[in-house]
């Protein structure tokens, strides 16, 4: 009898790459949003890295829906202190579809920013 030898979906941890690039700079007030990605994982943990000098602020906000119009929960904030590296984690397991991500430069300057990297998958 012939054995199966399929391999099924592996979960591994995964780059994402937005649609809307990583910014390098950020002018004061401004906000910088990653357009709608969706979630091709089965593990549904997401981690964003950033390092900014200016202060700000991140958020991630899930969705139930494939177009971004059912939040699941509140969007999931993180303060960004200047020049110190920032992680935000998702962890709590909560099915999604998409997911949205933003920074905000709250500081009174433009921010130089860097270590941008968005991550699915266990971790």
């Amino acid at each position: 009898m012939p054995q199966n030898t399929s391999v099924g979906v592996r979960n591994i941890t995964y780059p994402l790459t937005p649609p809307t690039p990583f910014p390098t700079t950020l002018a004061a007030g401004a906000t910088w949003n990653s357009g709608l990605l969706r979630n091709r994982t089965l593990n549904p943990n997401l981690t964003f890295c950033i390092t900014s000098d200016q202060n700000g602020t991140a958020s991630i906000q899930r969705y139930g829906d494939t177009a971004g119009l059912a939040p699941v929960g509140p969007a999931i904030p993180l303060n960004v202190v200047a020049n110190e590296p920032a992680s935000l984690s998702v962890t709590d397991g909560a099915p999604y579809q998409t997911f949205i991500v933003t920074f905000e430069n709250t500081g009174g300057v433009a921010a130089n920013i860097s270590n941008c990297v968005l991550l699915a998958g266990p971790h």
